[in-house]
């Protein structure tokens, strides 16, 4: 497993939240190369946009894949994900349907980052 090492920037810069409709829509701005976005899993299937920019996607620990605007990553239920910008000014969408509860569950937080 790699190891990870807290980017001076941590989490994203600018995060927005809107719920319409049942859709909880997550905005991230994350405006340094380099930044994580802290490694977690939800309790279901959930989808993240990536708007503009590159991110490099870890799932479980494991090097997934360096994805590049515009596409939609599909996140399983359970599955610990982790983000690292790698442009300046990326910007990544959670997208999450609420109706099953009124809050976006997080199954747990992995704190992998850690400061060198």
């Amino acid at each position: 497993m790699t190891e990870f090492v807290k980017a001076a920037e941590q989490p994203p810069d600018d995060i927005e939240f809107q719920t319409i409709d049942d859709v909880f829509i997550k905005v991230m701005q994350i405006n340094k190369v380099g930044t994580y976005v802290p490694q977690h899993s939800h309790v279901y299937d959930h989808g993240s946009f990536l708007a503009h920019g590159s991110i490099r996607v870890w799932q479980d620990g494991k090097l997934d894949a360096d994805y590049h605007a515009p596409c939609l990553l599909h996140i399983q239920a359970g599955v610990k994900h982790l983000f690292q910008a790698l442009e300046d000014n990326t910007r990544v969408l959670c997208i999450h349907n609420v109706s099953r509860a009124e809050i976006v569950e997080i199954l747990e937080r992995h704190d992998i980052v850690k400061e060198s």
